[in-house]
């Protein structure tokens, strides 16, 4: 468990990483994370899963005439689990380029200091890229925020100066940029400007390919729009949720 003092020492905040919690005076508040998991994403996932069950099956297909009944039985249960290995394996490389990245913004590894991996060192590299071409300040990394006006709290990658301007930025393990991480880039703004009396003029969402592919970065500028999104998804979390 760790504890975080915010608003002038005002709330303590603490953090369960083993359980991914957060607690404020010994109650449980949501997570931004959490709050924006409530939106449907279930339809691209489906595709996606269906897709690693065919490469499993395409794969294998001049081998299936010679299969036991027992051997048929195993190729029928590893297919319909391909997805889950496919996720393991990109989630592994995701997570080693974030890890990475963290370091080197905390000063805890050199440029030259690169992952083994080279799928991760691809995404290292590419994102090291952008990080010289539009990076001018690194004010705080991975830093927690919690809103006593909506009760919830998070845990961004990135506050800094971005092309001039103050920014919040989250990387994100995947090769698309989704609409709900919009929202969450909000709601660790709006959080974070209810703290410190601040005003960020933009967001970033940097992705990082779990395919070793080159990063996808996209600016976005607050607007009371997503900010009434993520209030959106937070109403609806705690209206389906909450007991």
């Amino acid at each position: 468990m760790s504890s975080y003092d915010l608003y002038a020492g005002e709330v303590q905040l603490d953090f369960d990483e083993k359980k991914h919690v957060y607690t404020v005076d010994g109650e449980n508040v949501l997570s931004v994370t959490g709050i924006t998991g409530i939106i449907d994403k279930s339809g691209p996932l489906m595709w996606w899963s269906v897709g690693q069950c065919l490469e499993y099956v395409e794969s294998r297909l001049p081998t299936l005439s010679s299969l036991d009944e027992v051997q048929t039985k195993a190729f029928l249960h590893d297919a319909h689990r391909a997805h889950l290995k496919s996720s393991r394996a990109a989630a592994d490389v995701g997570t080693v380029a974030h890890d990475w990245i963290d370091d080197f913004l905390k000063g805890k590894r050199e440029r030259t200091d690169l992952p083994k991996n080279q799928l991760a060192r691809t995404s290292v590299e590419s994102f090291l890229e952008w990080f010289d071409e539009n990076v001018d300040e690194v004010i705080e990394t991975e830093f927690k925020c919690y809103s006593r006006e909506h009760n919830y709290a998070g845990t961004a990658d990135f506050d800094g100066i971005v092309n001039g301007e103050r920014v919040i930025a989250d990387w994100k393990t995947g090769k698309a940029i989704y609409p709900e991480y919009e929202l969450q880039g909000n709601g660790y703004v709006i959080a974070r400007e209810e703290e410190l009396d601040i005003t960020y003029d933009a967001i970033w969402i940097v992705a990082l390919p779990k395919d070793g592919g080159k990063i996808k970065a996209k600016r976005f500028v607050p607007a009371a729009r997503a900010q009434n999104g993520f209030l959106g998804a937070l109403a609806l979390y705690r209206a389906l949720k909450e007991k």
